[in-house]
């Protein structure tokens, strides 16, 4: 290997390539001018705090209230939403009234058609003759209760009569 051709490869780099502290040099030169363009705050002596801790979270309740009045379009955009939150309240109120009362109509409706077909299927007369003769079979059951009730009490009367006599002779 040659010495010099050793240097001309050495001063090939030097030439190619800059020197990596020149390079941060420029670096850091181009960002402070790009920062002190961009960012004209920035550049102020005194340290800024960072956003974040500035300010705290909004809520977004917080921010509802806040910004609700403010801007006309959000303002405009909250009356439309209660309107449509209205309507479809007051959509729902009629649609389960319209329900209610088909339902009800179903109901009387099929109370009238059982009605109907036991009465087809039975004479009115014939049930108000069942009827009586129901009332009279209770009638006739209720003489036969009181008539073995009234037996009963005149057994047990004698009976009683029997045992008070038969004490007599023994005594």
């Amino acid at each position: 290997m040659d010495p010099k051709s050793d240097d001309t490869e050495y001063s090939m780099e030097l030439l190619s390539s800059p020197s990596s502290s020149i390079t941060e040099q420029v670096n850091e030169m181009q960002k402070s001018r790009s920062k002190a363009r961009l960012n004209p705050l920035s550049s102020s002596p005194t340290p800024s705090r960072t956003r974040t801790s500035e300010f705290h979270h909004v809520t977004n309740q917080e921010q509802a209230r806040r910004f609700s009045t403010t801007n006309p379009r959000n303002k405009h955009n909250r009356i439309r939403q209660v309107r449509n939150q209205h309507r479809y309240e007051k959509l729902s109120l009629q649609r389960e009234g319209i329900s209610d009362k088909q339902y009800k109509q179903d109901v009387e409706r099929e109370y009238a058609e059982q009605v109907r077909e036991y009465v087809e299927s039975e004479h009115i007369d014939r049930l108000v003759e069942d009827e009586r003769e129901l009332l009279s079979e209770n009638e006739r059951s209720g003489f036969d209760m009181q008539e073995a009730e009234e037996r009963a009490w005149e057994e047990e009367m004698e009976l009683m009569e029997l045992i008070g006599s038969l004490n007599l002779g023994s005594g």
